[in-house]
């Protein structure tokens, strides 16, 4: 099974906060998808300790996408 940004949100992204929450619950799936002991603690970790330079990259990332589903 892959993870992709359409699993990671439940739905395909729509507009940028889609996108940029996609990206973020990307992360989240690939450690349950790694196999995780306690995924659940390690995501919740992941998401709370997010510093800017993590959500700038989001953004980075979410805009390239937006930019790759519209060509």
């Amino acid at each position: 099974m892959t993870v992709s940004l359409e699993r990671a949100l439940g739905r395909k992204p729509e507009d940028l906060k889609d996108f940029v929450m996609a990206r973020v619950l990307f992360e989240v799936q690939k450690r349950y998808m790694e196999g995780d002991p306690d995924p659940e603690d390690t995501a919740r970790d992941y998401v709370k300790h997010l510093d800017n330079e993590e959500l700038l990259d989001a953004i980075s990332l979410a805009l390239e996408d937006m930019k790759e589903q519209t060509i």
